[in-house]
């Protein structure tokens, strides 16, 4: 179990907590939809997809994430701009919990996440993300929308180390800014930080660096553990059973790191993670009230454990 500091920080992301001290807050577990990929996406470009089987599996997410009382987010990804709207809007309206508006440039983002404000999405509607693509001209243009809620993608091709990646969020250089200080030029108001995870080995620095920000820094964190490993060809190895164990262990190794959320893939998959999940952070969240004596928000799966 990690334990840090007094005055680690909350992002209030719609009706979730995010960050503050280990185990004060569940964890969060984020799933994807309408990724490259996803069998019921039908017409990329245009945003056709299988209404039926989306809605299923949005209710399958929704209902793990009600029992487990682990809170849950849907990372809605769109190649195309048109379509991620389409996407976020479908979503929106099936669900009450936040999304992330996933796009492939700033441009996309900027034009899916405008449109839902102005429908009244803005509470929930999360920009992902801001990085270091992202210009001052785009931050103007995120805070002249009035975006409230980002994810900060901590990655750049001479930010690899944990301290170069605080570097990467902290640099105040007026030509090439740092994350944090994009954050205050696009008015963001609450966001959390994803430190990129390049291969498989690099999980093992993508979990030193979520340490180091949680200890300097004080910001929610995690990261995205899926996108290396389903990019490892030797996991097919393992047949399902076996990605999916090893997908859940990566996943509760990052929590002992400090980790506050992680995305954990298909959405498809939420049966496989949340339940393990779930009672990781029930442990230690027993652990902070009995032991530590601090408060925390149990989670319903701790009612199970006796």
């Amino acid at each position: 179990m990690f334990e840090t500091d007094s005055g680690q920080k909350v992002a209030q992301i719609g009706n979730i907590k995010i960050g503050g001290e280990s185990s004060e807050f569940p964890f969060v577990l984020i799933g994807s939809m309408f990724y490259h990929g996803h069998k019921i996406v039908k017409d990329e470009r245009s945003g056709v997809f299988d209404k039926e089987k989306a809605e299923q599996q949005i209710q399958n997410f929704l209902e793990f994430s009600e029992r487990t009382g682990i809170p849950a987010i849907i990372d809605v990804v769109g190649s195309f701009k048109e379509a991620l709207l389409k996407y976020c809007e479908y979503i929106a309206e099936k669900s009450e919990i936040p999304f992330l508006v996933d796009g492939l440039t700033d441009e996309s983002r900027i034009y899916a996440i405008e449109k839902l404000i102005e429908i009244g999405y803005r509470e929930r509607a999360v920009y992902n993300s801001i990085d270091n693509a992202t210009t001052l001209e785009d931050c103007s243009k995120i805070k002249t929308i009035g975006v409230k809620n980002a994810v900060l993608l901590c990655f750049g091709s001479r930010a690899v180390k944990p301290e170069q990646k605080v570097e990467l969020l902290t640099s105040t250089d007026s030509e090439n800014p740092g994350l944090l200080e994009k954050v205050k030029l696009a008015g963001i108001q609450d966001f959390i930080i994803d430190v990129a995870v390049l291969d498989v080995p690099s999980i093992a620095i993508s979990a030193g660096s979520i340490k180091k920000i949680k200890e300097e820094l004080k910001l929610p964190v995690g990261c995205a553990p899926i996108n290396a490993l389903s990019e490892w060809d030797n996991w097919k190895l393992f047949g399902d059973r076996g990605k999916t164990g090893t997908n859940s262990a990566i996943i509760s190794y990052l929590m002992g790191s400090g980790a506050d959320f992680a995305m954990y893939g298909s959405i498809n998959q939420a049966d496989n993670v949340f339940p393990g999940i779930a009672l990781l952070d029930s442990i230690n969240a027993y652990y902070r009230k009995r032991i530590m004596k601090k408060s925390t928000e149990y989670t319903s799966f701790q009612k199970m454990l006796r």
